[in-house]
């Protein structure tokens, strides 16, 4: 298809050169056909009509090699979108199986997430790896978690896991709400799904260059029906409702996993207060038994 494409791009250029060199041709001849062919003007008009003749080249050579700049720069780009394309294409429905075998990559099984989730009990840890397995179970470039949190008074969304982020680990990202997609995505605790991503606006970085991701995935977390956290994913092939899907189902195992701990934690303070009510009633008890002893004695 590359080889097939660039013949056709070739083919269209030369079409294009050939037709600039006959309107060349036709604009000299065009004084010689005004003043033999039709008589239009006589060779002694030719002169005062130097003016016009010399606007209408300049003109029209500007016009061609426009047209020529602006053939070029479509063929260019349409070389890397169809071949992107058809190769996809190849990758899905080459045969009857791999096609099988890629309408199962797009399920997640929720049996995974469950296991990590009982193994690991550090939550940012669990976060990370949660995302990790996401981005490469739907084959995305870049992941990014990010939580909750109050400064100063206002709302804000703090980077806690990202994946093939070109990050330092000290470093991290910070939104308030209503800020950027994340932030609005989160003041509206709705997803986002964008297939045509702003140019700068996330560069995925390897060690063979950077390039801007196509699709954008914006999914809020909810716990409680609070917002919990918001998970962002980058990607060079097309993210939807299906992947939107997948990443609210993992996350959702990871909140309830923290709000189990937090419920555990708050029944672990509230077993060492009770016990206190007890302990006062049986030194009550001990206390009179030791009375009445001492008034028998007597």
């Amino acid at each position: 298809m590359k080889f097939q494409f660039r013949k056709l791009s070739i083919a269209l250029i030369l079409l294009y050169v050939a037709f600039m060199i006959f309107t060349a041709y036709t604009l000299f001849k065009l004084q010689g056909d005004l003043v033999y062919e039709s008589q239009v003007l006589s060779i002694s008009d030719l002169s005062d009509a130097s003016i016009v003749f010399a606007k209408l080249y300049l003109i029209t050579g500007l016009t061609l090699l426009i047209g020529l700049g602006g053939l070029v720069f479509s063929l260019n780009k349409s070389n890397v979108e169809v071949i992107y394309v058809e190769k996809k294409r190849n990758d899905n429905i080459d045969d009857q199986g791999e096609e099988k075998e890629e309408q199962k990559s797009h399920t997640l099984d929720l049996n995974i997430i469950r296991d990590m989730v009982a193994k690991e009990a550090d939550q940012l840890i669990l976060a990370k790896n949660i995302l990790t397995h996401l981005c490469k179970h739907i084959d995305a470039g870049i992941g990014a978690f990010y939580t909750t949190s109050k400064e100063d008074g206002k709302r804000m969304l703090e980077m806690k896991a990202s994946y093939a982020l070109a990050l330092g680990e000290s470093q991290t990202i910070k939104f308030e709400f209503g800020e950027g997609l994340v932030g609005q995505a989160a003041l509206e605790q709705k997803t986002l799904i964008i297939d045509d991503i702003p140019e700068g606006y996330i560069k995925i970085v390897s060690g063979l260059g950077s390039a801007t991701p196509t699709h954008l995935l914006i999914v809020p977390v909810k716990r409680d029906n609070e917002l919990f956290g918001v998970v962002e994913i980058a990607s060079f092939t097309e993210l939807g409702k299906n992947e939107a899907e997948m990443v609210g189902a993992a996350f959702k195992l990871l909140t309830q996993k923290s709000a189990g701990g937090t419920k555990a934690t708050k029944a672990e303070e509230g077993t060492t207060e009770k016990p206190t009510e007890p302990e006062a009633e049986e030194k009550k008890e001990k206390k009179s038994r030791t009375t009445k002893k001492g008034s028998n004695k007597a």
